[in-house]
């Protein structure tokens, strides 16, 4: 990362007033959203003793022209041309690896830099933030504590296969996906995750939420809650 200034502003939520963050968790929300529709997760969280350790970072995507949209302005991560995320379809190539290896790897920076490791900090998010999370696993040189993509996908798998490390082979990652999802099909998901396990990733793990369309549910938020408390620990 060339400059933290680049960064875009973020919602954050430290930890409650007595207690000194010792891990981080930074959600990227999806096409047209902010962080702070994910705010709820911080304020819940903090009222339980496993999570009053754990800093929680809510990035706001950029505002760009979205060339589906005919080029309406929203918050997102990178370009889409068309809904499906389908590898065979024209995809925004810079845009996508910008934000992992500038976007979401200077935030892991940033708690770096702040005195949390990277091995202490979970990243993930929801469709094109779930998507940026994933590959950014898969191609950066910090060490994680975990993952968690939520209806997630990656639109360029070519690009992102040139560019794996080693480094997180062996990182928890927690993919989920709905059977009903009409914005980033189901077969999508599995795709994405067939494509990730194949590279060498190997705790990978994927669920299928029966009848699910592109949102998230209880169920599954209360497994990626289980998950922060487990690869994130107070005590370790």
């Amino acid at each position: 990362m060339s400059a933290i200034s680049k960064l875009p502003k973020a919602v954050v939520f430290p930890p409650p007033a007595g207690n000194k963050a010792t891990a981080t968790f930074i959600f990227f929300h999806g096409l047209g959203d902010r962080g702070q529709s994910f705010a709820d997760i911080a304020i819940s969280l903090h009222k339980l003793d496993q999570y009053k350790h754990i800093k929680f970072v809510f990035p706001n995507a950029p505002v760009k022209p979205i060339s589906f949209q005919g080029g309406y302005k929203m918050p997102a991560w990178f370009d889409i041309y068309e809904l499906g995320a389908r590898p065979d379809t024209k995809q925004d190539v810079s845009g996508f690896l910008y934000a992992c290896e500038e976007l979401v790897n200077g935030f892991i920076k940033q708690e770096v830099d702040a005195g949390i490791p990277s091995n202490r900090v979970v990243i993930g998010g929801f469709s094109q933030g779930a998507a940026i999370s994933l590959s950014t696993t898969a191609i950066t040189n910090y060490p994680l504590a975990g993952t968690v993509v939520l209806s997630g996908f990656c639109g360029i798998p070519n690009d992102i296969q040139k560019k794996v490390t080693e480094v997180n082979k062996n990182t928890p990652i927690l993919q989920f996906h709905g059977t009903a999802d009409p914005v980033i099909p189901y077969s999508i998901g599995k795709r994405t995750y067939e494509f990730f396990k194949n590279l060498g990733f190997s705790k990978l793990n994927f669920t299928s939420y029966e009848g699910m369309p592109h949102t998230t549910c209880a169920p599954e938020m209360q497994t990626v809650f289980q998950f922060l408390a487990e690869v994130l620990p107070a005590k370790y």
